[in-house]
């Protein structure tokens, strides 16, 4: 597992040291989607440290989480990779273009 701390490059998740983390954090760059409908925000970013926080499976890297106006979060998952986080965010998109989250 290392010491938790990934970098994309490209959509391909690789270890990153301490010193990368802390410039990874502040990097606007980790936001792979963001997308406002219907007065949501659904934002899905790169998390750059691992969120899995059991002693098994995938790291957690990735998050998808929608806000509303006043940016109370209204529904969130997590991800393990790239792709799965891509599908993550238009499934967002579509249960709050239909209507399926209460705000």
């Amino acid at each position: 597992m290392g010491n938790g701390f990934y970098k994309l490059i490209g959509k391909k998740v690789v270890p990153a040291t301490k010193d990368e983390f802390r410039n990874l954090i502040a990097d606007k760059n980790r936001f792979l989607e963001t997308t406002e409908t219907r007065g949501c925000l659904i934002s899905t970013v790169f998390l750059v440290s691992d969120h899995n926080f059991k002693d098994e499976g995938l790291p957690i890297l990735f998050e998808t989480v929608v806000f509303d106006q006043n940016m109370k979060i209204l529904w969130k998952e997590r991800y393990s990779t790239y792709e799965d986080a891509v599908k993550g965010h238009m499934s967002a998109v579509k249960m709050v273009e239909d209507n399926l989250l209460t705000h």
